[in-house]
């Protein structure tokens, strides 16, 4: 889905086209936009096994953590998708992230890598 925009995604999901509807189950989905309230799309109708989040603590003028880029909590912890797994390449700037990871099933792939973004 790479950095699809809302209007995008909602465009897609309708198949405004007739041309090309999603299926009804993915193997793996690429969250938008780092995962970012912003950009925010539900999945759960379309099944997914496997969410991949790629983001990392993002500094707003290199000086103080942007709020509006962390990962968006409807993403994880009481809003996660039964049956799916989460990878996220790190931590830091998730909403959901409180004492460890609060996703049920889910894995940091590379928390010592992704700290600023």
């Amino acid at each position: 889905t790479g950095d699809a925009q809302p209007e995008h995604m909602k465009m897609i999901a309708e198949n405004y086209d007739g041309k090309l509807p999603l299926y009804e189950h993915y193997w793996c989905i690429k969250v938008p936009h780092h995962g970012t309230q912003g950009h925010y799309f539900d999945f759960s109708r379309y099944e997914p096994e496997n969410m991949l989040i790629s983001n990392g603590i993002h500094f707003a003028n290199s000086k103080k953590e942007s709020k509006e880029l962390r990962t968006s909590p409807l993403y994880g912890g009481l809003f996660y998708i039964p049956d799916t797994h989460m990878y996220c390449s790190n931590c830091d700037c998730c909403d959901s992230y409180e004492n460890g990871c609060s996703c049920k099933e889910a894995d940091v792939i590379s928390p010592a890598y992704y700290k600023d973004i």
